[in-house]
C-alpha cells in the first residue's frame, strides 16, 4: 500500500506578514487617534457647553449691577459668543444642521416671530421690541444652547446645580437695583396700585407701603 501527501497552501497564510504584529496596530491605533472633527465629544461641543454655563450664570446673577466696569463690556454676549460659535463650528464641520430642529425649537421660534409681527399693533411697540431682544432672545439662546450641549447626565446634573447654587445665592443676596433713577409699583387686586420713582445709590431702600381699597 502506498501513500501520497499533497501541500496545500490556504489563502490567509498567502505572502509573508499577511497579519500584522502588535507593534504595528499600537502605531496605527496612535496615528488614528480622534481629532477636532472625528472626535465623539470634540472641543468646540465643550467649549459649547462652557458657554451655557457662563452665559447662565452671568443672566442670573447679573455681576454687572454690582461691579459697574462690567456694564460697558457686555458680559452676557461675550459668554453667548463662546457658546454659540463653536457649537456652530462643531455642527458645520460635521455638516449638520445649525442647531438640531426639534417640535420646541419650532415653537419657540414660531412664538418669537409673532411677538415681531405684533410688535406694531402694541400700546407700546418699542416695549414690546425691546422684551423680545433683552429677554426673549437671550432665554431662545439658552434653550438652543441647552439642546445641542446637555448630551449627558452629568452635564445636566451640573446645569441643575448651577441654577440652584445662583439662585440661592440672589435670594441670600436680595434684590440689588442699578444706580439711578428706577420706578417701583406694587400692585393687588381690588386696590389701588402704589407707585414711587426712586434714585437707587448704595443704601438699602426701604418702603412702608399701605395700599388702599378701590370703593365698590
Amino acid at each position: 500500500m502506498s501513500s501520497g501527501f499533497s501541500r496545500e497552501r490556504l489563502a490567509f497564510n498567502l505572502g509573508p506578514e499577511t497579519v500584522p504584529g502588535r507593534g504595528r496596530i499600537e502605531a496605527a491605533i496612535r496615528d488614528s487617534e480622534p481629532t477636532f472633527a472625528t472626535a465623539e465629544y470634540a472641543e468646540p461641543r465643550d467649549w459649547g457647553y462652557v458657554g451655557l454655563l457662563a452665559f447662565t450664570a452671568v443672566m442670573l446673577l447679573r455681576p454687572q449691577d454690582t461691579f459697574q466696569a462690567l456694564t460697558s463690556v457686555h458680559v452676557a454676549e461675550i459668554c453667548a459668543i463662546i457658546g454659540i460659535g463653536p457649537m456652530l463650528l462643531h455642527r458645520f464641520v460635521r455638516r449638520l444642521p445649525v442647531f438640531r430642529v426639534t417640535p420646541e425649537t419650532t415653537g419657540l421660534a414660531l412664538f418669537g416671530a409673532i411677538i415681531v409681527a405684533t410688535a406694531p399693533f402694541s400700546i407700546w411697540p418699542g416695549g414690546a421690541i425691546g422684551v423680545f431682544t433683552d429677554s426673549y432672545l437671550k432665554m431662545l439662546v439658552v434653550f438652543v444652547l441647552m439642546m445641542n450641549t446637555l448630551t449627558t447626565p452629568k452635564r445636566l446634573d451640573q446645569i441643575t446645580w448651577l441654577i440652584l447654587l445662583c439662585i440661592g445665592y440672589v435670594a441670600a443676596r436680595g434684590v440689588k437695583l442699578p444706580a439711578g433713577k428706577h420706578r417701583i409699583t406694587i400692585e393687588k387686586p381690588g386696590y389701588f396700585p402704589w407707585d414711587r420713582l426712586v434714585d437707587a445709590g448704595t443704601a438699602p431702600i426701604h418702603f412702608d407701603v399701605t395700599l388702599e381699597p378701590i370703593p365698590d
